[in-house]
Parts: structure tokens; C-alpha cells; sequence
């Protein structure tokens, strides 16, 4: 069964006809999205759609659409790639959920939807320790450096054959 979505399928059409001419790509409804990512998974198109309760038939006449189809057979090709493209098509969704929770009551969901945010654009990351670049170098100096090899007079010690003390 499909997820709820807390938002109108307007909004989403056009947020996602923004976004056309960035991307180039085409775009899918809510219902099509769900279904290839399952697909993915199912050996055939009547699997997915059981797992989906979405009718065949519907199936079939998304499949009748040529850039519906190569998107599909994109997608099948190449489910790395395909994770991708589902990815950017979601988008919309995920930002429709990140300003509802900037909108929240809830201080712990402001936060955390301010913190993916400033992390996807990059302008928050995680401390890191600074390397200090000098004492870097220093220490690759040192160990490559040549070791003075120990010299050992023979002449001085003498070796007794074993049991001998």
C-alpha cells in the first residue's frame, strides 16, 4: 500500500514542474515512483503490483508511454543509477517535509530538519580534528630518515660452543 502524504498532489506536480527544467528528466507521480522502486525487487510487474495494490492495467498503461518505459527499463538496467533518479524524483517530497518540521511545535524536529539542511549544502559538518601540517612533515621527515646502523666489535665477544659456560 502506497505512504499517506501529507501534502496535495498540486503541490508536488508543481513543485516537480520547477524542477524540470533543472533536472531534464521526466517526472513521475507519487503511485509510479512507489511502483518502480518495488519493481526493482520483483522479478516481473505483477509482483510489484500485488506488493503495491496498484492494478495491472494501470501498470500497463504507464507502460504504453515511451518515457515512462525507458525510464522503467533505465531503472532495471541500473538500480544504482535507478536509486539516484528515485532520489532526485522524491526530492520535492523530502523538502515538503523539512518545512513542515521547520514549521513544528516541536523544537527537537526544527532543530533536526535546520540540521539536514545546513549538512546537504554543506555548511554544517561534523568536528574534526586539524592536523597540524608542520608536525606532519616533521614526523615523515624523521621517519624516513636514514637510521645510523650499531656497530658491534666481534673481536670482543667470545662465543662458546653450546654447553659450554
Amino acid at each position: 500500500m502506497e505512504p499517506e502524504d501529507t501534502y496535495s498532489d498540486d503541490d508536488v506536480a508543481l513543485a516537480r514542474e520547477d524542477a524540470k527544467g533543472i533536472s531534464g528528466q521526466k517526472h513521475l507521480t507519487n503511485q509510479q515512483i512507489y511502483w518502480i522502486s518495488l519493481r526493482l525487487g520483483y522479478a516481473n510487474d505483477l509482483e510489484a503490483c500485488i506488493q503495491a495494490n496498484i492494478d495491472l492495467e494501470t501498470v500497463e498503461l504507464w507502460r504504453a508511454d515511451p518515457d515512462f518505459e525507458e525510464v522503467l527499463q533505465n531503472c532495471l538496467r541500473d538500480k544504482r543509477g535507478a536509486f539516484k533518479y528515485l532520489g532526485i524524483q522524491v526530492l520535492p517530497k523530502i523538502m515538503q517535509g523539512l518545512l513542515t518540521d521547520l514549521d513544528s511545535g516541536s523544537a527537537r524536529r526544527r532543530l533536526k530538519a535546520t540540521e539536514y539542511i545546513l549538512r546537504s549544502q554543506g555548511l554544517l559538518v561534523d568536528k574534526t580534528e586539524k592536523i597540524d601540517k608542520a608536525a606532519l612533515d616533521d614526523l615523515l621527515r624523521s621517519l624516513n630518515a636514514p637510521m645510523p646502523a650499531q656497530v658491534i666489535d666481534v673481536s670482543q665477544h667470545r662465543y662458546l660452543p653450546a654447553g659450554e659456560d
